[in-house]
């Protein structure tokens, strides 16, 4: 599906913020972040574009929908859709233009299609972010763990999944 859109010429005065209240986010260089990307593989790689890119918590990677991604009529690629975590007070979905980078990691790792609609699962065929009677499963957090200790390994400073989106 094409989709339409443009950046509105006001965006600055739609955007602009009189009063927040600012959040202490630790800065990262760009080498740690190219030192950890250079040890990820491709599927560790595309959680860390998709938290950078979109934003994403480990749930909302986990319950991204394969009807979600879509093209836009410029010719690129965008995830439409609601947030999980607020889906229930927020009646919006957002659109998240994905980068060359991670639409391709995306497209490689994408399941085939699946009882679940997701675009992405786990080795085994499962979701890779649930809620069950077994407790909860957060396959992203696992793959990021391992992707730490490889980085800590070569010596590579490590971020939190959390301060990817910051």
């Amino acid at each position: 599906a094409n989709v339409p859109y443009r950046h509105p010429e006001d965006i600055a005065d739609l955007f602009s913020f009189k009063k927040f209240t600012t959040v202490n986010v630790a800065d990262y260089s760009a080498a740690q972040l190219k030192g950890m990307l250079a040890v990820a593989n491709d599927r560790e790689r595309l959680y860390v574009y998709l938290g950078l890119n979109c934003g994403y918590y480990a749930s909302d990677i986990g319950n991204i929908r394969r009807d979600e991604i879509v093209a836009t009529a410029d010719g690129g690629h965008a995830i439409i859709r609601k947030r999980d975590k607020t889906s229930h007070q927020n009646d919006f979905e957002a659109m998240h233009v994905l980068w060359d980078e991670t639409y391709k990691l995306l497209v490689e790792q994408t399941a085939k299609r699946n009882e679940y609609g997701l675009a992405l699962l786990n080795d085994a065929g499962h979701p890779l972010y649930r809620h069950d009677e077994h407790g909860k499963y957060n396959g992203i957090g696992h793959a990021h763990a391992r992707l730490l200790a490889k980085a800590a390994k070569k010596g590579v400073a490590s971020l939190a999944f959390k301060q990817l989106r910051k």
